[in-house]
């Protein structure tokens, strides 16, 4: 009889396990990523990236404080990969560019990385002063016209076929436009 009910257990505790750890099937990450206006690069990131292997999305608000993360992580890693596109540029012109774009990337990683940080309390919104829906879309915008700001730079110069398309994310732009609609329907 004991020995049954150590059976039952564990076979509870696997299929729990199974369930939990199920959030993000395939189905449930097409199903979350179809409320965001690039579905696809949305899924493509969870579906691609180990990091969010085991997250657990509950309701809206955990969806949007994982969408808020995948802006924060892929503006963390643009920031990274323009740091090292520096010795690829022509000329004066183009380094000046560069440095703007490096210098507009880090400051996207400082503004996402408020909406974000615990110490905010931004999830759930208006658990802290500091943080609000409207901080948050201010945040996200910031980061977009830095985006833009950076390529209007290369566009400006006339030098938009060596670094500029190394530079500019996609992917990081669509993760972001993803949270900034993710936070507008909601609050």
């Amino acid at each position: 009889m004991e020995f049954s009910g150590v059976m039952l257990l564990i076979l509870l505790f696997s299929l729990s396990s199974s369930v939990i750890n199920s959030n993000l099937s395939p189905t449930n990450i097409k199903s979350w990523c179809d409320k965001t206006y690039f579905p696809e690069t949305c899924e493509n990131v969870l579906k691609n990236d180990p990091k969010y292997a085991n997250t657990q999305i509950k309701g809206n608000s955990d969806f949007l404080k994982l969408s808020l993360q995948l802006a924060f992580d892929r503006a963390v890693n643009a920031s990274k990969v323009a740091h090292e596109l520096g010795p690829k540029c022509r000329d004066n012109n183009e380094k000046a560019a560069w440095t703007n774009c490096v210098d507009l990337y880090e400051k996207n990683v400082v503004t996402l990385k408020q909406s974000v940080d615990p110490n905010y309390g931004c999830i759930p919104f208006n658990s802290s002063p500091k943080c609000s829906p409207k901080n948050v879309r201010t945040w996200l915008s910031t980061a977009l016209d830095n985006i833009d700001t950076c390529e209007q730079g290369f566009v400006d110069i006339d030098m938009t076929d060596n670094v500029m398309p190394l530079v500019l994310d996609k992917v990081q732009e669509d993760l972001i436009v993803n949270a900034l609609g993710l936070i507008s329907e909601n609050n």
